[in-house]
């Protein structure tokens, strides 16, 4: 994994660790899993490092081994009823 964040940072990307994975830290547990999100790369360029294909339909998500996500920086607003009426938008 430190290779992946050394390679984001390299390439001019800032990364951040997020959800649940933080929430856990700080609380002393363990965490199934590692939440990360990218600011400053394109999509394009984080597959190039990545090397894989990412997943999702309102904002891409790259699922890694070992249980590790990666997301580019997004906003949300809200268009709709219900826990699905957004739209996502990343910065790139």
């Amino acid at each position: 994994m430190l290779k992946i964040l050394r390679q984001i940072n390299e390439a001019g990307g800032l990364t951040h660790y997020v959800g649940g994975f933080v929430r856990d830290s700080c609380l002393g547990r363990w965490s199934k899993d590692i939440d990360i999100v990218v600011v400053g790369l394109s999509l394009e360029k984080l597959k190039e490092i990545l090397g894989v294909e990412p997943v999702g339909e309102s904002f891409p998500v790259f699922k890694l081994e070992n249980n590790i996500e990666v997301a580019l920086a997004r906003t949300e607003r809200k268009s709709g009823t219900g826990h699905n009426g957004f739209v996502c938008q990343t910065e790139n």
